[in-house]
């Protein structure tokens, strides 16, 4: 039975979209951006969008919010 480390994978994936993400942009090709609709107001959901948000920085990703009630 092989035992998987989560995080070691998750951080081996990002530091392979990083790469691609600076790559892109360096050779004028389109840089990614991940646009999130939020809707209402719970405090769950505003986490979950602060943490995607947050990882989408430190890998180079332009992210766009937008809010309905």
């Amino acid at each position: 039975m092989t035992i998987i480390d989560g995080r070691k994978l998750a951080e081996k994936i990002k530091d392979k979209i990083a790469l691609d993400v600076f790559e892109a942009v360096k050779n004028g090709e389109a840089h990614p951006s991940l646009a999130i609709i939020l809707v209402g107001n719970r405090p769950d959901s505003r986490l979950y969008v602060k943490l995607k948000e947050r990882e989408a920085k430190k890998l180079g990703i332009d992210t766009y919010l937008y809010e309905l009630e």
